[in-house]
């Protein structure tokens, strides 16, 4: 194994050409740095010094493993400080895992603040649909993923919810004024239907309702994000099914239906055996 303090003292030795200097720098003994020197040499077998009495050169061999040894040192040093920097949450790099609703619509003030308070960590924002961001997670593919999900129990997660997510239907107003003050599944499913693919967990949640209600649904739009589904619900496309946070902020209808929806969460989960870095642990904070 290479004995990095040997190559140190060389490279001092070297920029002084004089060992007692070198010493002083070192706090160490002039004999002491002598003998480091005269070990060196006997393991490279080179002779990296010209002693000339009280007067030190470095030889041809020792100038051409000087340059080597300035940089090799200068990028140890690099690395050193990088550890630091990591440890102190100064650097380093994370990766999130989010379906395009939930960053829209949850993350992005986070994002926000934690980019104002740590700017330079990098992040890698990966957009998936929750399914997608909990089999990544599992993997041990990405650092920290966000779901919005019914419970979810898998030994190797840890899992922390966020907030609880209320979801509606809604419509536009034409569909809206045909329908009766609290409507039923059945009644919902004679007008048309804008709903996600099948890939989400949102479709899956859908499909689980109308299937517990004895009903069958049958999507007459699938659409692969919830903004696009906002979009064609305006156009009066159908009826559409998604986070009521959402909708408050448009002017489309949300239907108060007869039935229950099941409530769902937005989970934060990390791989157990993948662990945090400092990086991630300073963003998983923000959520405490």
């Amino acid at each position: 194994m290479i004995n990095l303090d040997k190559y140190r003292v060389f490279y001092l030795a070297a920029k002084y050409q004089n060992f007692t200097k070198t010493a002083k720098k070192l706090y160490t003994s002039q004999s002491n740095v002598s003998q480091i020197i005269s070990s060196l040499e006997r393991e490279l077998a080179l002779k990296l010094f010209n002693r000339n009495g009280r007067y030190l050169s470095l030889s041809n061999d020792g100038k051409i493993l000087f340059e080597e040894v300035k940089l090799a040192l200068n990028h140890f040093d690099n690395v050193a400080r990088l550890a630091q920097n990591i440890k102190d949450i100064n650097y380093g790099s994370i990766s999130i895992g989010a379906s395009d609703t939930i960053c829209r619509h949850y993350l992005i003030d986070y994002l926000k603040a934690f980019r104002n308070k740590y700017p330079n960590i990098t992040i890698a924002l990966i957009n998936k649909p929750s399914p997608r961001i909990k089999e990544m997670v599992i993997k041990g593919e990405i650092d920290i993923g966000f779901v919005n999900s019914t419970p979810i129990r898998e030994k190797d997660l840890t899992i922390d919810v966020i907030e609880d997510i209320e979801e509606v239907f809604f419509c536009a107003k034409r569909i809206y004024d045909h329908l009766s003050a609290q409507p039923s599944l059945k009644e919902l499913a004679k007008f048309p239907l804008v709903c996600l693919n099948k890939n989400t967990f949102t479709r899956m949640l859908l499909d689980d309702l109308f299937e517990a209600n004895q009903l069958s649904l049958i999507a007459d739009t699938e659409v692969i994000s919830i903004d696009l589904m906002v979009d064609l619900v305006a156009a009066d496309f159908g009826i559409g099914f998604t986070h009521k946070k959402i909708i408050e902020k448009s002017n489309l209808y949300i239907i108060d239906i007869l039935e229950a929806i099941p409530k769902r969460q937005l989970l934060l989960m990390h791989n157990k055996k993948r662990g945090l870095s400092h990086a991630a642990k300073a963003f998983v904070s923000f959520f405490s």
